[in-house]
């Protein structure tokens, strides 16, 4: 493992939560209208590393993850008045597909990304069928799991200790039981620095 050096210089609070599958692309919560979160990209390779906006609305939106190919991001955004998870397809953001159903949170993507997992606000664990194969992304049946217990309720806010003590937990369990099947290690919210090494 090499050493960590920081990749991006900004105000305000950085938050990743996510990088493309081939290393090339990082998703980044940022500050941005009248205090909502806004998510952008930084790219991680060639000489210039200059991130750009991907979703820029007064809407909060937050927990940005890439899908295994790399086509589609989800991410959760209070739009609807609630948090809810939604996809959109990457790097042009022109369209949304709702993935809950009366709230959601936390998604994580299968490794074969035909799954979305995610947690309600009644603090079960949720499973997606979808299907990004094609030019449009399709959402199929949706599915209690289990009950998380011990988490706190589910929340689209990004301020306070609560909800990364939450979305650490709830990663850990995702990772205790569903870690073969889920994308990447659960990875908790972390700064922006970076490993080279990883690359």
């Amino acid at each position: 493992m090499g050493l960590e050096e920081a990749i991006l210089q900004a105000e305000g609070n950085q938050l990743s939560y996510s990088s493309s599958r081939d290393g090339r692309q990082l998703i980044y919560q940022t500050p941005g209208q009248a205090g909502a979160s806004d998510l952008s990209v930084l790219p991680l390779t060639g000489d210039k590393r200059q991130p750009y906006p991907f979703l820029q609305t007064r809407f909060n939106k937050v927990g940005g993850r890439f899908s295994p190919d790399g086509r589609w991001i989800s991410y959760t955004s209070n739009e609807s008045g609630q948090p809810e998870v939604h996809v959109a397809p990457f790097p042009n953001a022109d369209s949304k597909s709702v993935i809950s159903t009366g709230g959601g949170t936390f998604s994580r993507w299968s490794r074969d990304g035909r799954q979305i997992l995610y947690a309600d606000p009644s603090n079960r664990l949720m499973a997606a069928d979808v299907d990004g194969r094609g030019a449009t992304f399709r959402v199929g049946a949706v599915r209690p799991l289990f009950q998380r217990t011990g988490l706190g309720a589910a929340t689209g806010s990004s301020r306070g200790n609560a909800p990364r003590k939450s979305l650490t937990l709830f990663n850990a369990k995702l990772k205790a039981i569903f870690g073969a099947f889920l994308e990447s290690p659960c990875p908790s919210i972390s700064p922006m620095t970076f490993d080279p090494s990883r690359t």
